[in-house]
């Protein structure tokens, strides 16, 4: 118990605006493809800490259309919120970088390695950086937002799976809005479109 308690307070301490590690919050979000009828209704839950590969992390449940999807789990590493695991056998070979705990307008960052898509484990490149920070309106009220756009590229070849995304986060609260646009493969001139928009926030304790 008395570890539990260390690890969630060390957890709390860490946590990031942008992206809350408190257990106890939900946030809903529309998914939709563009030129498509793909509507999905995605629920995230945060649970309370659990030690994952040795260390205190946050789990996250995904929930697709009211059934789980799958569990993440995250946790600080060297200043960034990082995906850390996920549920099932395979595990991951390194920490995804999400975010920053500081972000700042310019900053950049890049991973290469090996990261998964679809229960695959595969080559993977990102390059992030922050383009915006500034003051905007979610849900009524005025926060601090930041934007980062991360261009990323999984497998090898010809085949490999490309995407740009822009993501827009609101301190306080989270991912409030994504446009991420894929390309099948690398000479694919056909790009699918998915827009994901953030429905509800309820805090920890319900506030």
């Amino acid at each position: 118990m008395t570890t539990l308690l260390t690890a969630a307070l060390s957890l709390a301490t860490q946590s990031a605006p942008f992206f809350p590690l408190e257990s106890g919050q939900t946030w809903e979000y529309l998914i939709s493809v563009t030129n498509s009828v793909v509507r999905v209704r995605q629920v995230q839950k945060t649970l309370p800490v659990q030690q994952y590969e040795g260390a205190p992390s946050i789990p996250l449940e995904i929930y697709l259309d009211g059934k789980i999807d799958a569990t993440g789990y995250y946790r600080v590493v060297d200043g960034f919120v990082c995906l850390v695991g996920v549920s099932g056998p395979t595990r991951l070979p390194d920490p995804v970088k999400l975010l920053p705990v500081d972000p700042k307008k310019g900053q950049k960052w890049a991973f290469e390695g090996r990261s998964m898509m679809m229960g695959m484990v595969l080559p993977s490149k990102t390059e992030s950086r922050v383009t915006e920070d500034k003051e905007a309106e979610v849900f009524g009220k005025k926060v601090r937002t930041i934007t980062i756009e991360t261009k990323s590229t999984m497998g090898e070849g010809d085949q490999a799976f490309t995407s740009e995304s822009k993501d827009v986060y609101a301190e306080g609260i989270g991912l409030v809005t994504r446009r991420q646009e894929s390309w099948p493969g690398k000479n694919s001139k056909r790009s699918s479109v998915a827009l994901t928009t953030l429905m509800r926030h309820d805090k920890a304790g319900g506030s």
